[in-house]
């Protein structure tokens, strides 16, 4: 029996998927290689396939000939301050040179780089100090580094500061220290804290501005006011204040130095009493104010009718508490202590607590 056979032909309309346009394009964008090949077996015609190839030509001939960058160097005036949204122009010098650069090649720290027309410019929204520099591949410049300062936000602390009513005079009438904090601004009052932030004005002030008027100045407060720096809180942290000045203002001249010496003496025996860490009574108190009184007298500072003995009955010490805890303390920031309330030794002593071990 005689069967009849069909072979089945393909319709002319069937196309492979790599001969269709849509995977054409798809290797012309991503691998251009197969896409070239691919379009040249198609049954495009013939005018795209030309235009299209020299368009790679092109391309591919640009890149090999393209010149390669040898070095890069930016500058720009780093010695300003500048304020906030300042546009700082940035200098840039390749080799070759007019190599092209983009702003993607840029490295910043913080803020921003800004193009415009082919010129380049940093600019910041906050203050601080930032570090830009250029690199492209292995090729890095030179940093620069740009001081940003938000001018309107100074010149209005700067007016809030000089609004704010001077501190009252006290019995002494000695001349506030410049560089004591704003109350405001100012750590917790008998503290470390405040004492290490006198000590760190007073050598800011040493060092920026040192002169005789301010040496005066110190020493008329200290022989003014000896032996009298405990009666309260403002006149011990002027002593600390001054005698942080003078000990740092001179320590370079050597040991014996008397300036140095003196301020020494004095910033140590308050800040203890102002610590409450000694009493007006103790022999380290009475030991360091008989030296200074020696060091005013070689000075010629000492008034004759002051001596040591003449004191303030003593100040009793205060101490730090907190609303459950069994201790008192010398340190507001011991045992992470939340709310501490101040109060006098004998109140504390008087609630049944006891010197904690860790800051006694």
């Amino acid at each position: 029996m005689k069967t009849d056979s069909k072979k089945e032909v393909p319709s002319s309309n069937f196309k492979n998927w790599y001969e269709k346009t849509a995977w054409i394009i798809f290797f012309l964008i991503f691998f251009f290689p197969v896409g070239l090949f691919l379009m040249w077996k198609s049954n495009w015609k013939k005018a795209p396939k030309i235009i299209i190839s020299l368009f790679y030509v092109i391309g591919l001939w640009g890149i090999i000939t393209a010149p390669s960058l040898e070095s890069v160097e930016i500058s720009a005036d780093t010695g300003k301050v500048y304020d906030i949204h300042t546009e700082i122009p940035i200098k840039v010098t390749t080799d070759p040179e007019n190599y092209p650069l983009s702003k993607s090649a840029f490295n910043v720290s913080g803020g921003e780089i800004v193009e415009k027309d082919g010129a380049f410019a940093y600019s910041s929204l906050k203050s601080g100090k930032y570090t830009v520099y250029v690199k492209t591949g292995n090729i890095k410049s030179n940093e620069l580094t740009f001081t940003i300062n938000d001018k309107t936000a100074a010149t209005e602390s700067k007016k809030r500061t000089s609004e704010a009513p001077s501190p009252s005079p006290t019995a002494t009438a000695a001349p506030a220290p410049t560089a004591t904090p704003e109350p405001t601004a100012a750590p917790e009052p008998n503290s470390t804290a405040m004492v290490d932030s006198l000590a760190k004005q007073a050598k800011e002030s040493a060092n920026k501005s040192a002169s005789e008027d301010k040496r005066e100045e110190a020493l008329s407060f200290i022989a003014d006011t000896y032996p009298n720096y405990f009666s309260d809180n403002s006149t011990m942290e002027k002593a600390i204040y001054y005698g942080y000045y003078l000990e740092y203002a001179y320590e370079a001249n050597g040991p014996e130095n008397l300036y140095a010496n003196l301020g020494m003496d004095v910033e140590q025996v308050s800040k203890n009493v102002y610590r409450g860490v000694d009493d007006l009574n103790s022999d380290y108190v009475q030991s360091n104010l008989h030296q200074i009184e020696e060091s005013l007298s070689s000075l010629g500072l000492l008034k004759t009718e002051t001596t040591s003995e003449v004191i303030q009955e003593p100040r009793e010490e205060l101490v730090w508490i907190s609303e459950s805890g069994s201790k008192y303390h010398n340190d507001s920031s011991c045992s992470n202590m939340e709310n501490p309330t101040q109060v006098t030794l004998s109140e504390a002593q008087g609630l049944g607590l006891e010197a904690c071990k860790k800051c006694y």
